[in-house]
């Protein structure tokens, strides 16, 4: 991406992030299917409502990698000693620490007469 003209990278990147959100357009659409033959309209409800946060929380976490990828590639291109391995370090602590956030969360806050663990 340094040298010659900029067009065909650029969608050379774009295209498989495109792919990636027709995909999850295509998972989110699967689900109300078979949840909308299955189980009734309020489950298709509750289906086709959270499928707008659940890709906001993908999204969320590609743009956090991409940016965690831009820092370790700034590091190395500037060529100092120790600033990709504070940047993997940074980013790989930060991305660690929701998982047992979220699963704390989430048995703390369940609701006792769901069938969560079922």
């Amino acid at each position: 991406m340094l040298h010659g003209p900029l067009a065909l990278p650029i969608v050379s990147y774009a295209v498989p992030i495109m792919l990636t959100s027709v995909l999850q357009l295509l998972f989110n659409a699967a689900d109300l299917i078979v949840v909308g033959r299955y189980c009734g309209s309020i489950a298709v409800a509750a289906v086709g409502s959270t499928g707008a946060i659940i890709n906001l929380i993908i999204n969320l976490f590609f743009g956090l990698s991409v940016g965690a990828g831009v820092a370790v590639a700034h590091g190395i291109g500037s060529r100092e000693d120790g600033v990709p391995h504070r940047a993997y370090r940074t980013a790989n602590g930060g991305a660690q620490r929701p998982v047992p956030d979220g699963h704390r969360c989430s048995v703390c806050c369940g609701h006792p007469g769901s069938n969560v663990h079922a």
